[in-house]
C-alpha cells in the first residue's frame, strides 16, 4: 500500500460533511455538476468525493512531488502551489480547498488566490475557531501542530507545504473570513454562506500510542454531539462558500463603476458625505 493510500485511510474520521454541502449546493442551484472545478491542496479524499458527486471537470492540484500524474483519474492532476496558483485570472468556474489552507504558510494568501483564479466563487473546509476547539485543545484531543499527518506521510510530507515540519493548525472565524475577503475586495459585501459541522478525529486519536485522549474524547462525546446539535457554531468545522461579484450587482454607495467597468469613487455620494475643510 502506497503512503499516499494509507493517509487517505488514515484520514477515513472524515464524515460526508464534504460531500453532503456539494449535494446542498447543486440542489439549491448555487453549483452545476457540469462546472469547471480546481482543488488545490487535493488527494484522494477529494477525487472520490468530487467524483461521487457526478462531477466530471475537475483539476486537482497539489505540491507532492510524489504523484505521478494519473492517480486522480479520470480527473486531471496539476502540481501547483495553493498560496501562490500559477494560472491566470478566471481559469475555472470554482476553486475548493479542503482541510488544506492551515497547512499554508499564509491561509488568508490561499483565499485570495483562488478567488483570482475563480470565475464565480471559492469552497473551502477548514477547522473552526470557538470555545470548543480551543477546549479540545487544552485537552489535547485536538491538535496545535499536525504532527499526526507528518507520521503517517512516512516523516517527509503532510506538513507546513506538504514538507516534513508539522504545520500549524490555523482556525478561522467567520468574522475573519469575512476581513480577508472585504479587505481585497472593498467594493461591495462579502456574498458567503457559512455551514457548520462537528467531527471527531477518533483515527488520530486511536493512533496515538498514548489513549489518554482517545478516552476523554469518548468520554465527552455525547456532551459534544448534543452541544452541537443545539449550537451548530460550536461545531468544530466548517465550511465557506463565497460567490464573485457580477459586474451587475449592488456596489457599496461610495464606489461607481465607470463605463469601462472598472471600479472607482462615486463622487456625488462622497461630496454629500463630507465637505472639505478650509486650510
Amino acid at each position: 500500500m502506497s503512503n499516499i493510500t494509507s493517509l487517505a485511510k488514515r484520514k477515513s474520521f472524515e464524515d460526508d460533511f464534504y460531500q453532503a454541502v456539494i449535494y446542498k449546493l447543486v440542489r439549491s442551484g448555487k453549483i452545476s455538476t457540469k462546472s469547471s472545478v480546481l482543488v488545490t491542496a487535493g488527494g484522494l479524499r477529494d477525487k472520490e468525493t468530487w467524483l461521487a458527486s457526478d462531477f466530471m471537470n475537475v483539476t486537482i492540484s497539489n505540491l507532492d512531488d510524489r504523484m505521478v500524474g494519473d492517480e486522480f483519474a479520470p480527473f486531471k492532476w496539476s502540481f501547483l502551489d495553493a498560496e501562490r496558483i500559477s494560472l491566470p485570472d478566471n481559469s475555472f468556474d470554482y476553486v475548493c480547498i479542503h482541510n488544506g489552507l492551515h497547512h499554508c504558510g499564509c491561509p488568508q494568501a490561499a483565499v485570495l488566490d483562488m478567488l483570482r483564479v475563480a470565475r464565480k466563487g471559492i469552497l473551502l473546509f477548514e477547522p473552526y475557531d470557538n470555545l470548543v476547539t480551543r477546549i479540545g485543545a487544552r485537552l489535547g484531543i485536538s491538535q496545535k501542530y499536525e504532527t499526526a499527518a507528518v507520521f503517517y506521510s512516512g516523516y517527509t510530507h503532510g506538513g507546513l507545504r506538504n514538507g516534513p515540519v508539522a504545520n500549524y493548525i490555523y482556525r478561522f472565524t467567520k468574522w475573519e473570513l469575512e476581513k480577508t475577503v472585504s479587505t481585497a475586495f472593498p467594493e461591495g459585501p462579502v456574498k458567503l454562506e457559512f455551514m457548520h459541522a462537528f467531527r471527531m478525529p477518533w483515527e488520530q486519536l486511536q493512533g496515538r500510542s498514548n489513549k489518554l485522549a482517545y478516552y476523554v474524547a469518548c468520554l465527552a462525546r455525547p456532551l459534544l454531539s448534543v452541544a452541537t446539535m443545539l449550537f451548530p457554531e460550536q461545531g468544530n468545522c466548517f465550511a465557506a462558500f463565497i460567490t464573485k461579484r457580477s459586474e451587475d450587482e449592488a456596489l457599496w454607495p461610495w464606489v461607481d463603476r465607470s463605463a469601462d467597468g472598472s471600479l472607482t469613487a462615486n463622487t456625488n455620494w462622497l461630496t454629500k458625505k463630507y465637505k472639505k475643510i478650509d486650510g
